[in-house]
């Protein structure tokens, strides 16, 4: 387990420096991680398998699984990770910790199960901020934080800095997000092996 651990902390870190492409969903034009696994054994065998790991990987599993159909090979859930926006400015020590929301499709077949990645957004400071959002131009996501300015406030050099962070903010929450999803496919593809 230690080894697995160790393992996605690496490929996350290698991620992070060398950077991959955010897939997208030509369909719905949504950000959307997939694959399909090749794995020895039944679908009942599989499906047990990928539900331990679901019960094992969330902590509370009966609060996250939304389809559970043994018989169609279907489960799916509603999952939940962290990642730490740095922070804002030199002085400051803490980071600051944002949840990455997704949702995990699988469906499992003999010897396959082909796993499923959408819905993924950010919560940050009361906001829900789609994974779609970060792959917009600059001059777009500014033209967004500063919509949701306009009525406030704040004074114009407020709001100069808080797009600023905005910005940032957007920056980091593409790359960090895309490495932790990486990881994520990494445990759905690798990680019940070990």
């Amino acid at each position: 387990m230690q080894r697995s651990i160790f393992t996605l902390f690496l490929f996350t870190c290698l991620s992070y420096v060398y950077g991959q492409d955010i897939p997208i969903n030509p369909e719905f034009e949504k950000v959307e991680y997939s694959g399909v696994v090749e794995r020895t054994g039944t679908q009942e065998e599989l499906y047990e398998e990928l539900k331990a790991w679901v019960v094992q990987t969330f902590k509370s599993a009966e609060e996250v699984i939304l389809t559970d159909d043994k018989q169609a090979g279907k489960l799916s859930l509603r999952g939940q990770s962290l990642i730490s926006l740095d922070p804002d400015s030199p002085q400051d020590t803490v980071l600051i910790d944002v949840p990455v929301h997704f949702n995990l499709l699988f469906d499992i077949k003999e010897n396959s199960y082909q796993y499923r990645i959408t819905d993924i957004y950010f919560e940050h400071e009361g906001l829900v901020i789609p994974m779609e959002e970060t792959l917009l131009t600059s001059t777009q996501q500014e033209r967004i934080i500063r919509d949701r300015l306009f009525d406030s406030s704040y004074s114009e050099e407020e709001k100069v800095d808080m797009v600023a962070k905005g910005l940032d903010h957007y920056r980091q929450f593409k790359s960090k997000g895309r490495s932790t999803l990486k990881g994520i496919e990494w445990l759905i593809a690798e990680g019940l092996s070990e």
